[in-house]
């Protein structure tokens, strides 16, 4: 699908958002179904339907909305005390462990679902506040960008919510804390419960691993009869396409988004099927996943093609993600940063033994079999900021330690 496509720069998030810590990883089951580009697959993690499924389309809503209202507000009380026993029933994991990330993570999480709660049952009027305040994109996206750009998370304009919408949306969340993807964070806005972000971890044994990928997600008035909005945050200022799905534009190109051809989206999916989808892209050979490139147009273009994502993940998804962290121009809400911060010294070593293995690349042009232009390998310097980092890194956690006790 190339030449690149163009669409925007990097938007500047502001969430403030509640944390969601994940609970020991389940090994999340995939089908083999191929979904957009070839080796993008569907995950499998369908919910049971519900009354909120079966939302009516969007130009018949008021009346089943006029005529339901009352049901679905009391719905959407009995879905936040679901929210508040899931916590009860979760956080009993964490403090069952006597140790510090044990009971910090249990605390985050009653926060977290205690906010979830609390904002989703705002009035418009607040909702319309968070359009403008927990996630300003007007300084880089314009306002038209939604209407050229239909996959765009519209932000920042005002889009008036749905109670069906919250409710499924609410439930989404409920079904992360009880059964969180290895390697998935979500964290939603402040008030307005159908705008979250995400991130990522890059899955082990990849050219990925380690990196931190970060993505902005709104669900629509109609979710889930329309599957939700997502923008790819973490392109280098607009420069780095990490995969042949993911433009440096912010597209995430897959099928069941509506951005590509292929099996479409279903109300039964939910915002785990959309994030394990987008994981199942971060895979070992990313160069297979472009159509027509099942096979190496060139020997060996596969392997420099990994070698590219490498240097890009580490340079760009590793340091200047924790750098942005440390400096406070971070996009991403707190609680992500959070994980960040206290993720990259489980994979510093590996980070480290990845650049001083590759650093005879220094200086050579990066060879993309796609013909995109890339630039020079800088192993050498990222060596030197890997290790600035580390210390930093461990000043912080330090730091946060003295504060905690």
């Amino acid at each position: 699908m190339w030449p690149i496509p163009t669409g925007g720069t990097d938007a500047v998030v502001t969430t403030v958002g509640s944390h969601f810590e994940r609970v020991p990883p389940q090994r999340e089951k995939v089908a083999p179904s191929v979904c957009g580009r070839e080796g993008a697959r569907i995950a499998v993690r369908e919910r049971p339907a519900t009354t909120s499924d079966m939302t009516t389309p969007p130009e018949k809503a008021p009346d089943a909305v006029s005529s339901t209202s009352s049901a679905t507000e009391e719905n959407d009380d009995d879905t936040d005390n679901e929210l508040i026993s899931a916590y009860v029933d979760v956080s009993s994991d964490y403090e069952s462990d006597n140790d510090e990330t044990g009971k910090s993570s249990a605390a985050a999480m009653k926060f977290a679902i205690s906010a979830a709660a609390f904002h989703a049952k705002s009035t418009d009027a607040s909702t319309a506040g968070a359009h403008s305040s927990a996630l300003n994109l007007n300084a880089t996206l314009q306002p038209s960008a939604s209407k050229t750009n239909p996959w765009q998370p519209n932000v920042c304009e005002y889009e008036e919510t749905t109670p069906q919408c919250r409710l499924r949306v609410k439930r989404d969340i409920m079904d992360l804390l009880n059964d969180p993807p290895p390697g998935v964070y979500v964290v939603p806005a402040e008030h307005n419960i159908t705008v979250m972000d995400a991130l990522v971890l890059g899955p082990d044994d990849t050219p990925y691993e380690g990196g931190f990928f970060h993505f902005v997600i709104q669900c629509p008035p109609d979710y889930p009869i329309k599957p939700p909005r997502v923008r790819f945050m973490t392109t280098g200022y607009g420069c780095v396409r990490f995969n042949p799905n993911l433009y440096e534009c912010g597209k995430v190109c897959l099928s069941i988004l509506g951005t590509w051809t292929g099996p479409a989206w279903s109300p039964a999916q939910c915002i785990a099927s959309v994030l394990l989808s987008i994981q199942s892209l971060l895979c070992e050979n990313p160069y297979h996943n472009e159509p027509g490139y099942e096979t190496e147009r060139r020997p060996g273009d596969s392997k420099r093609y990994n070698l590219i994502v490498q240097h890009e993940t580490i340079r760009v998804a590793v340091c200047d993600a924790i750098e942005a962290c440390l400096n406070g121009s971070s996009t991403c809400p707190a609680p992500l940063r959070e994980v960040m911060l206290k993720t990259f010294p489980d994979y510093y070593d590996k980070y480290e033994a990845v650049v001083v293995s590759n650093k005879d690349l220094t200086g050579m042009f990066m060879e993309d079999p796609f013909g995109a232009k890339r630039g020079q390998f800088q192993y050498k310097t990222l060596l030197e900021r890997l290790q600035a980092l580390k210390g930093r890194v461990q000043e912080w956690l330090n730091a946060t330690r003295e504060r905690s006790e």
